[in-house]
């Protein structure tokens, strides 16, 4: 998991409804591909191969729950910090904008800080190397802070305390 160690003082921010059940969401599908793989396989000579092909996958869905359970969100006087999948911005408010969004509130990093984790640094490498429109895609979407994720309301009161008068509309 990437460390990031918010600033003294700064607010905490977790998931919120629905999107707690959000880091679930990998482990689930590996399940269903697990039954389904090995429902395939049952009936051919090569059953044995069913958990060398999806042990990998699996442990890769195990360490995106794990990540995901650590996404959060730290607002303070100096900017705003984020922990998000494999991945951790930071910002200070003069290199924020907020904007909408279809579900929501987003804010938008101009030349965040970023950090990311080994597997997801090492995929993001992969994705800009292989497919740089889809690595540029991924460097984009990592500097959107989604709002949406956590309660609105105290997300909102604390952009209100912290961020300087007319810096983020």
């Amino acid at each position: 998991m990437v460390t990031v160690i918010p600033r003294t003082g700064a607010l905490s921010f977790h998931l919120v409804g629905i999107w707690r059940w959000f880091p679930w969401f990998p482990i689930a599908v590996m399940v269903v591909v697990t039954v389904w793989v090995s429902w395939l396989a049952s009936g051919a000579d090569v059953w044995w191969l069913t958990p060398v092909v999806v042990t990998p996958a699996f442990v890769l869905a195990i360490i995106m729950a794990h990540d995901m359970l650590g996404m959060c969100l730290w607002i303070d006087d100096k900017g705003v910090s984020y922990r998000g999948l494999g991945y951790c911005v930071d910002a200070p408010w003069d290199r924020i904008a907020m904007g909408p969004d279809p579900r929501g509130k987003t804010l938008t990093l101009t030349d965040p800080l970023t950090s990311t984790a080994g597997w997801f640094g090492v995929l993001l490498a992969l994705a800009h190397s292989l497919t740089p429109s889809r690595g540029r895609a991924a460097r984009f979407f990592m500097r959107s802070v989604p709002l949406y994720c956590f309660d609105q309301i105290a997300v909102a009161a604390a952009i209100r305390r912290y961020a300087p008068d007319g810096q983020v509309h």
